[in-house]
């Protein structure tokens, strides 16, 4: 996850929408469906404290979705993602102008990095 002094943006049990600002974000929306938009900088979504497993997508300009552990996200602008505890399924699309973009299960030794070079 990216080092401080990252802003952490934090949603509620209900649906939320959630916007992140000029700075590098960490963004965790916790239960309901949730609707995230990333602002500038190296912005992550965490589901690291998610009660069970999630199904995240991750496509190529930061667009994805996520299922399962809170609820249902739609989210845009994301960079990175931080899976929950259980035996989630990450999935992305990586284009060749991101420098990297990050899945990474929490808890776990294993990360997800996929590094593009021109």
């Amino acid at each position: 996850m990216p080092v401080p002094p990252a802003t952490t943006i934090t949603g509620t049990s209900g649906d939320d929408d959630l916007f992140g600002t000029v700075s590098d974000d960490v963004i965790d929306g916790l239960e309901g469906n949730d609707f995230i938009s990333a602002g500038d900088g190296s912005d992550w979504v965490t589901y690291q404290n998610a009660p069970g497993l999630v199904q995240v997508f991750l496509g190529p300009t930061g667009f994805g979705s996520a299922s399962g552990g809170y609820g249902d996200d739609s989210f845009s602008g994301i960079e990175n993602i931080v899976g929950s505890n259980f035996d989630d399924h990450l999935g992305q699309q990586l284009q060749p102008d991101r420098d990297r973009q990050y899945l990474q299960r929490a808890g776990r030794q294993r990360q997800y990095v996929r590094r593009l070079r021109q």
